[in-house]
């Protein structure tokens, strides 16, 4: 069989071992990561699906690798050829040679950890089998030296000579062993995953490129804790709020019609939300009195949980997992205090002993009673026990709380305020301006709320509220919101504040979830949405990059955001195309209208923007 060209792979003792190569007869590279590429082996318009979106994949591959993945599986999936002749080096040394086959197949191989990505059959024939010349592997490690032994790299014309004089020479049979049924059995399978494995690798892109969207605000979050999303109309912000909450607590982009019943639970369960308004207060977000009736409908008045509050305390009480709550019971019996301890709800003390791994309390009479792990585990996970019946339970519980070293990471748990500046930030924050200060979380930041004296002995602030340290904050305000003023700078001091602008917008265009399932448009109806969003906002305020002079005293915080266009989805002619009229008159005009009120030639103006937003793409290009 003639020699096309000659490649050099690295292998090694661990995922990779040439005997591995051996007994699977394949080629295999690594870079799990992209999942099974059937769709574009053999396939031109699959590859270039595949080669055009390698770029996402650095951000999971890490450095010093992405180099190699680059030019690696797109030379395995396209590149190789019947003929083309693979040398296999450990570190230096070379150990074993082989050629492509006639018939060959790309498959993703399950049955190992890291390189699965292979080319299926190849007989791999041992170097060691034959009198090894010492220049001929010296020039062929030449033609590949400086490209780490993971790399699928082809080696130089002056090298390929020497190897090509040589593997003629020598009566090496490299065709591949008796595997037709084999063979059949991974193209059967092949063609079966060819197009699911196009559907998944574009789930994945869509995947990392979310993900990598979203991780400056993640990183931004994390580090101050509080950050307010802020930036034009429509920009998304109240959509890219509940994204941040779903992949710091998923992991994942989160879309309500998809997701599973879990997934639904623990959303509602670690990301809280609420929209400020004028009306808002204290009482609303932290705690106040609310009037209650007895069974005599007399009417009294009780201290109740505000949201917020409400949302800190479930997230003490949820915080703790199951295991976490032995580990910590564990450490309790390890440390098992010499002292009584005071009972939950009085100042009485409890001596409690521990014997086998057993606690058990003590009664003034000398009498030991077993104290149930189970109920112990039970409270460090709810902090709920039966006041009537329980006092030795909480009180073992209470103290490994307030002493067990906090070096346990907790989940994640987000509450959202939603368009932040239209409360009275004073009035609502109150006292809290101090406990949710990034340099005060957890019990350093404990106060006492203007109804403390109300709060009940058995109430997890009974000693005062704070905010955990495991609770951020994100707020949305729109920057032209005449309310913007009134957040004073106490407020501003504890939050980071990130701009959203029109243009980043754009990338729910991208969303699934964002346009809702099913609804997404085309790619080419896409572009032109964009194009015209583009339009009309150079139209209202040009950017640096852009020609025109826009409208005086509108700046780019009077752009027109996506969200906007999302509802096009709503309006659609009879042949199934975007009604923009629809759009315009019902969304745009009065919003742009309020832009322009009290402006000399307003109508003139409004005129004007129409006319950018109707250019269409050509006009567009040309602009």
């Amino acid at each position: 069989m003639d020699i096309n060209s000659i490649y050099k792979i690295g292998v090694d003792r661990g995922c990779s071992s040439f005997k591995e190569l051996e007994e699977h007869h394949v080629v295999s590279q690594g870079w799990p990561a992209t999942g099974d590429l059937s769709f574009a082996f053999g396939d031109e318009d699959g590859f270039r699906l595949f080669n055009s979106n390698l770029h996402p994949f650095g951000s999971i591959i890490g450095s010093g690798n992405d180099e190699k993945f680059y030019y690696t599986l797109p030379r395995l999936i396209k590149d190789i050829k019947t003929g083309d002749i693979i040398l296999a080096f450990e570190g230096d040394s070379l150990v074993g040679i082989t050629q492509i086959p006639e018939k060959f197949i790309y498959f993703y191989n399950e049955n190992v950890d890291e390189y699965k990505n292979s080319i299926f059959p190849v007989r791999w024939v041992e170097w060691s089998e034959f009198c090894e010349n010492d220049d001929l592997k010296r020039q062929g490690g030449h033609g590949v030296k400086g490209i780490e032994k993971s790399g699928l790299a082809e080696i130089n014309n002056y090298c390929k000579r020497h190897w090509n004089d040589y593997i003629s020479s020598h009566n090496i049979n490299l065709q591949p062993p008796e595997c037709e049924e084999a063979y059949a059995k991974i193209k059967e399978q092949f063609e079966k995953k060819k197009r699911n494995s196009k559907i998944s690798f574009k789930k994945m892109i869509n995947d990392i490129e979310h993900k990598n969207m979203i991780s400056p605000y993640i990183n931004l979050l994390e580090s101050n804790k509080n950050i307010i999303l802020t930036g034009a109309p429509g920009t998304g912000k109240t959509y890219l709020a509940k994204q941040i909450a779903a992949q710091m607590i998923l992991g994942k982009e989160y879309n309500e019609e998809t997701a599973s019943d879990n997934e639904k639970k623990t959303m509602k369960e670690q990301c809280g939300f609420v929209q400020f308004h004028p009306s808002y207060d204290y009482t609303d977000f932290v705690e106040g009195l609310r009037p209650i009736t007895d069974n005599n409908r007399n009417v009294g008045f009780e201290r109740c949980d505000g949201v917020f509050k409400s949302f800190c305390k479930d997230t003490i009480k949820h915080s703790t997992t199951q295991s976490n709550a032995k580990k910590m019971l564990e450490w309790c019996k390890n440390n098992f205090p010499n002292q009584p301890l005071k009972s939950i709800g009085s100042n009485k003390e409890i001596s409690f002993d521990l014997k086998d791994g057993q606690i058990y309390a003590i009664a003034s009479s000398g009498n030991k009673y077993p104290v149930n792990d189970d109920r112990i585990i039970l409270y460090l996970q709810t902090r709920e026990y039966d006041p009537q019946h329980e006092t030795y339970v909480p009180t073992v519980g209470k103290y490994i709380l307030d002493n067990y070293p906090d070096d346990i990471k907790k989940p994640p748990y987000i509450f959202i305020i939603d368009e932040i500046n239209r409360g009275e930030i004073s009035k609502i924050f109150g006292e809290l301006f101090f406990s949710i200060d990034p340099g005060y979380r957890g019990t350093a930041g404990r106060v006492k709320t203007q109804y403390q004296i109300l709060v009940k002995k058995d109430d997890l602030f009974y000693n005062g509220f704070y905010v955990p340290e495991n609770v951020y904050i994100i707020g949305t305000m729109n920057d032209i919101d005449r309310s913007v003023e009134s957040m004073d700078f106490a407020f501003r001091r504890r939050f980071a504040f990130k701009e959203v602008t029109a243009k980043d917008s754009q990338q729910m265009f991208d969303s699934e979830s964002a346009w809702g399932v099913g609804n997404k448009p085309k790619d080419e109806e896409i572009k032109e949405i964009i194009e015209r969003m583009n339009a009309l906002n150079n139209a209202i305020c040009p950017d640096k990059n852009s020609e025109g002079k826009g409208i005086e005293g509108l700046s780019s915080a009077y752009h027109i955001g996506a969200s906007y266009f999302l509802k096009l989805t709503n309006y659609k002619k009879d042949d199934g195309t975007f009604d923009y009229d629809k759009l315009w008159d019902y969304h745009l005009k009065g919003l742009l209208s309020e832009y322009l009120r009290g402006m000399p030639d307003a109508e003139v103006k409004l005129d004007a923007l129409r006319k950018a937003f109707d250019i269409n793409s050509s006009d567009s290009t040309q602009s």
